[in-house]
């Protein structure tokens, strides 16, 4: 169970923060504008790679649980 919500918490927090940034971009000079809500939820999601251990830690976890049951 540790192995899948490491992996998974690593992958859905990266994938997250990547596509909230996408949608930024995408926005123009509107997605810096706190009118379209997207600073606020960069700002909320931000912190989220980091909480209970950083991303590549997490990653590192998943990789030696799989390595280590072939």
């Amino acid at each position: 169970m540790h192995c899948l919500s490491s992996g998974l918490k690593a992958f859905c927090g990266e994938q997250a923060t990547v596509l909230i940034e996408t949608c930024r971009r995408s926005c123009g000079g509107h997605g810096y504008s706190h009118a379209s809500g997207i600073p606020k939820i960069a700002a909320t999601m931000a912190p989220v790679v980091t909480y209970e251990g950083e991303n590549t830690v997490l990653f590192l976890q998943t990789a030696r649980y799989g390595s280590s049951n072939l």
